[in-house]
């Protein structure tokens, strides 16, 4: 077990990404909201149009448009799919409005609900290799696997929304895009979606393992930002050796001394990118940051004085000591 928290958090890692590609657009909506579906408090409206056959259901929040799978009601059960939804939908809003007001300054004044399709059953025809994905072409999400693996994505795939296509500086991809994407859902935000994840999924083990190495937070749910911290801390001693990983460009690598002693930003992982623009805003600010997400990462230097690598070390010295001030312990 000394290793479940990291092991468990590289398997998420793995499941969060960035796909944009063409597909069907989301359905009509009847205005009536009628229905009711067992464990689930919303209004439930009737969806028309082409999706409506495997998506027959629609939930509206202030936020987001829900698109509710037949199929995965079948999988799971009517009642279990929708106590999951309504799980997040708790907190959904809380957390995406959050984010909005964090980004305001760089996004457009209207902020359209964003489409969200579950896709447990794993129709998608290999896309389901991640845990959740934000379709730029389509602006929608789409979530697999489990209501854990999306609760703890969602917020993620949000912020690829706002900063791709709520935007007239669409964020590079790569470095920025799931750096600032790993930043504002896990370091910037609360994000109540993934805390009460953890709280209710952990198991007893894991959860004595998080408190003796100090991730939780007052409420005993994973810290976001503390787990963070020590994920980025260990994939890249040591202890990471031999683990495979998804870099920030979905490539996926094995974790070596090679890697960890030359980093580039096609070869870091979430981890590290999530924390490296914690720092790179805490020693910038934010307004710097977030004004040039649309560089090059290969052109830091212009911007913040030194190159990717000398930026890299830095942090590497920054997450330690955080680590330090936090007094996170490690397994």
């Amino acid at each position: 077990m000394k290793n479940a928290m990291l092991l468990l958090a590289i398997l998420l890692a793995l499941s969060l990404g960035l796909s944009c590609f063409t597909g069907p657009l989301p359905a009509a909506v009847s205005e009536e909201s009628s229905l009711e579906l067992p464990g689930l408090s919303w209004p439930v409206e009737e969806a028309e149009g082409p999706t409506s056959v495997s998506y027959p259901y629609i939930v509206r929040t202030e936020t987001a448009v829900w698109h509710l799978s037949k199929d995965d009601m079948e999988l799971l059960g009517e009642e279990a799919y929708c106590a999951g939804l309504e799980r997040i939908l708790q907190d959904q809003d809380a957390d995406f409005a959050e984010a909005q007001a964090l980004l305001a300054p760089w996004l457009q004044e209207e902020i359209p609900p964003i489409d969200i399709y579950t896709d447990f059953c794993g129709h998608a025809e290999g896309d389901e290799i991640f845990g959740a994905f934000y379709r730029g072409t389509n602006r929608d999400i789409r979530l697999f696997h489990s209501w854990d693996i999306a609760a703890m994505a969602l917020l993620h795939e949000y912020v690829h929304y706002l900063t791709i296509s709520c935007t007239d500086r669409p964020v590079s991809l790569g470095l920025f895009s799931e750096g600032i994407a790993e930043y504002v859902s896990h370091f910037a935000c609360r994000n109540r979606m993934l805390r009460t994840a953890s709280r209710e999924g952990m198991s007893e083990d894991d959860k004595r393992l998080a408190g003796e190495w100090n991730l939780l937070d007052e409420d005993g749910c994973l810290d976001p930002e503390r787990q963070y911290l020590y994920l980025a801390e260990e994939i890249k001693s040591p202890a990471g050796y031999g683990m495979k990983y998804n870099t920030i460009t979905n490539a996926v690598m094995t974790r070596d001394e090679r890697i960890s002693r030359n980093p580039t930003p096609t070869t870091i992982s979430y981890f590290e990118a999530g924390s490296f623009l914690a720092y790179l805003v805490d020693r910038f600010g934010q307004e710097l940051v977030f004004d040039h997400w649309d560089m090059d990462p290969a052109k830091l230097e212009e911007v913040f004085g030194d190159s990717f690598s000398e930026l890299y070390w830095d942090w590497d010295n920054w997450n330690r000591n955080r680590c330090g001030e936090l007094m996170i312990c490690f397994g």
